[in-house]
């Protein structure tokens, strides 16, 4: 069932409408004089403008083949839409961020280059390297990274790694204070282990 836009974001969410009517149409439509592109593209930037009154940013979110938009799910029964998230995916966009200040000719060049053919998006180096090469100020991409996990491999978090590297110094260093106190309190092979490690690394 369509997802109603939350109080507050109905014009983010005309204006992910708009933005992906406006690729669709430059993606298919070759008939389209720059004249004709130019006029539209500004009369359609004002949604953008309204947008950008009530938000600082419009943070698109790709997962999937499901767009998000400012953490918030778009209705996917609109044909356009749809179009647009597919093209995202296959672009390999994970997600991007228009930021408050950006300028319609600004916009202009974000519709062309979302409107491009997925190989000339490759020979570009991908959406988020033209972004970049593109000197564009006001838009923010990454690129979607995918990692095929076996079934028997952990995946831990960078945070989980440096938590428990505190903890395992805390207990060696515990270790070591009960080890070499007055009461000699035995150690376990795993304390002791834990002390051979800590004189193997470098003093930090």
């Amino acid at each position: 069932p369509p997802v109603a836009a939350a109080d507050g974001m109905k014009e983010v969410h005309d204006a992910v409408r708009i933005l992906a009517m406006l690729v669709y149409n430059t993606a298919n439509t070759y008939w389209m004089s720059e004249a004709d592109f130019d006029v539209t593209v500004t009369d359609r930037f004002r949604t953008f403008a309204a947008a950008f009154e009530k938000h600082g940013e419009i943070r698109f979110t790709v997962n999937q083949r499901n767009l998000m938009v400012n953490g918030e799910p778009v209705e996917m029964d609109n044909k356009y839409v749809n179009a647009l998230s597919d093209h995202l995916f296959r672009m390999e966009v994970s997600n991007f961020t228009l930021l408050r200040g950006m300028i319609c000719d600004e916009f202009k060049e974000l519709v062309r280059l979302l409107g491009l053919a997925l190989p000339r998006i490759a020979q570009l180096g991908g959406f988020a390297a033209a972004i970049a090469a593109g000197g564009f100020k006001s838009i923010q991409a990454k690129k979607m990274i995918l990692k095929e996990i076996a079934e028997d491999e952990v995946v831990v978090s960078k945070e989980e790694v440096d938590t428990n590297a505190i903890e395992r110094k805390k207990q060696a260093e515990a270790d070591a204070l009960a080890y070499l106190g007055d009461d000699r309190k035995p150690v376990s092979e795993e304390s002791a282990e834990s002390l051979r490690e800590m004189a193997r690394e470098p003093h930090k």
